[in-house]
């Protein structure tokens, strides 16, 4: 998955009293599966710090090769201070993985009048056409793919569908029956999910991967191989 940013003009520039401009948000899904993924935007203020999100997180799962794209607005506050900022966009898992993100600048200048601006408000293009895409990649009946590559050194990936939301539990054993590592252990949306293992530090052999959601259960088999 992939973020875009694009500021309908350049450079963007905000007078003392705070003002807005337009941008587009586009996202690509270059696999060739469907994605479980959140949007959001955030702020990196003159100081340092990070402000938001001012957008989002939107949830949707694109599906292979999908291409998408919404014209937003963006209001920065008159409270906001003078100085340089960057307008940051983000696909992953909100709000701690994020796979790919985009940014452009812009300045609040420390001069000029106008309306007073109150907020961070984003508005624009809905994304209802996003959600209306991906609602037919919703599984019909909970499923545990085989994960791919499969024997693998020392990445693999694990894919699963949900025909409802839930809490998930997807950990991997070893022969003997003892829990290597939990992948997933928390609430997970309706649809298609996937997440991978990072084996480096584990030898190589036959491990299992455990699903649980709901009442659902099921095992795959893994070969590690170095």
């Amino acid at each position: 998955m992939r973020v875009h940013l694009t500021p309908a003009v350049f450079p963007v520039q905000i007078p003392a009293h705070g003002g807005s401009f337009n941008y587009t948000i586009g996202a690509t899904n270059t696999s060739d599966t469907t994605q479980h993924c959140d949007i959001w935007c955030k702020v990196r203020l003159p100081d340092g710090s990070m402000y938001g999100p001012v957008l989002g997180p939107i949830t949707f799962n694109p599906p292979a090769g999908f291409n998408g794209s919404r014209v937003r607005l963006q209001m920065v506050p008159g409270g906001a201070p003078a100085g340089n900022y960057l307008y940051y966009g983000y696909v992953g898992d909100y709000p701690d993985s994020i796979w790919h993100q985009d940014s452009f600048p812009f300045t609040k200048l420390a001069t000029g009048s106008g309306p007073w601006i109150g907020s961070w408000e984003n508005s624009g293009q809905s994304f209802d056409e996003w959600f209306e895409v991906t609602a037919a990649e919703i599984p019909t009946f909970y499923s545990l793919n085989q994960n791919y590559p499969n024997p693998f050194n020392p990445t693999t990936t694990l894919r699963f569908g949900l025909p409802e939301a839930g809490h998930v539990i997807l950990a991997i054993y070893n022969l003997l029956g003892q829990k290597v590592t939990t992948l997933v252990d928390g609430y997970r949306p309706a649809g298609w999910h996937q997440v991978s293992w990072e084996a480096s530090v584990i030898s190589s052999g036959i491990y299992f991967c455990r699903i649980q959601a709901g009442e659902f259960t099921a095992v795959k088999k893994m070969v590690l191989v170095k």
